[in-house]
């Protein structure tokens, strides 16, 4: 017997090609995984008739099969947000460049798999856990996945974290050899790395900020003789952005009564220059027709004062370059 420890689990990721939940190619490494937690749901259905002759469940029946997880990663490329947008487009070159574009119900949605259920961007998961010795393995693949949430959390003195939220259709274990996959040895992007900019100023003083998407999918059980999901859709999109930051004289005043009571629409962006390839390794974000909802202003014993605030982008546009990644099937 053998017990898995943590430090020999891993997780590898598959772009999906040909036909949605059908892996294609080599394994990829898909960043710097905290956790990685798979909810698997059977949803038995309890059957209970009368003349049982008792007040327990009468039968177990299989039910639909649910599939979703959450990946939490320090970020070393930005592929998972494309997933989550909808749409990359790449331009090869010494740097690649990659277009991170929204998607809607009237656009195909990916490239790289045919049918007329128009799905999104999709990818299979391989989990996997090491014994000491051969043979000693415990692997899940799961298959179908789509990026449901994505939140981009950004906080002082820490690494750029990404919380991944995903979809999936069907899971399956089995003890074969752990699939390899060379692992990036880039730093991954940190708070120093970013600058936001709200209508053109640069807000400085930030401490947190967090980009948030909900693709708020559902995933479809027809009458098709499976007890898995079909392809997933999307419902309406949701954005929000969250940002706290130390309270100045310079942008008190436009920050509330402009933005907040005016009610003034603004654009903004956020720029991610990793200076450990500066230049090569880079995301900037476009926030355009943005309407602040909500807004904090406490006033507290000690210490600076500090305003939180919320606003919703009408529309979200990125562009990445990155020299070593490739964020698509082909």
């Amino acid at each position: 017997m053998a017990r898995f420890l943590n430090d020999q689990a891993k997780v590898v990721l598959f772009f999906e090609s040909g036909t949605y939940g059908n892996a294609s190619g080599n394994g990829v490494w898909p960043g710097q995984i905290q956790s990685h937690n798979i909810v698997e749901k059977e949803n038995i259905i309890e059957t209970r008739y009368l003349g049982q002759g008792n007040r327990n469940v009468g039968q177990f029946n299989p039910g639909p099969r649910d599939v979703a997880g959450q990946i939490t990663l320090y970020a070393q490329d930005w592929r998972m947000l494309g997933f989550a947008m909808g749409s990359i487009t790449t331009t090869s070159g010494t740097n690649n460049t990659y277009n991170l574009s929204e998607v809607n119900s009237a656009q195909r949605f990916n490239a790289y798999t045919s049918g007329t259920l128009n799905p999104f961007i999709s990818f299979t998961l391989e989990e996997s856990r090491t014994g000491p010795t051969a043979n000693q393995n415990s692997m899940r693949t799961i298959k179908g996945c789509n990026v449901d949430e994505i939140d981009i959390k950004i906080r002082q003195s820490d690494p750029i974290v990404m919380d991944v939220k995903f979809i999936g259709q069907s899971g399956s274990w089995f003890s074969g050899t752990s699939t390899s996959v060379t692992a990036n040895s880039d730093r991954p992007y940190l708070w120093s790395d970013t600058l936001f900019a709200l209508a053109g100023t640069n807000q400085e003083p930030v401490k947190d900020l967090t980009f948030s998407i909900k693709n708020n999918f559902v995933g479809p059980h027809y009458v098709n003789g499976s007890r898995a999901i079909s392809v997933p859709y999307p419902l309406n999109r949701d954005y929000l952005v969250d940002v706290t930051q130390d309270l100045e004289s310079t942008t008190a005043g436009s920050l509330y009564d402009v933005y907040f009571k005016g009610g003034s629409q603004f654009n903004a962006t956020l720029d991610l220059n990793n200076t450990f390839n500066a230049g090569s390794n880079r995301i900037t974000l476009t926030f355009s027709g943005c309407k602040m909802e909500t807004m904090e202003l406490p006033a507290q014993i000690g210490g600076i004062s500090e305003v939180t605030y919320t606003f919703v982008p009408g529309s979200v546009s990125a562009v990445v370059y990155d020299a070593t990644r490739f964020y698509t099937a082909w």
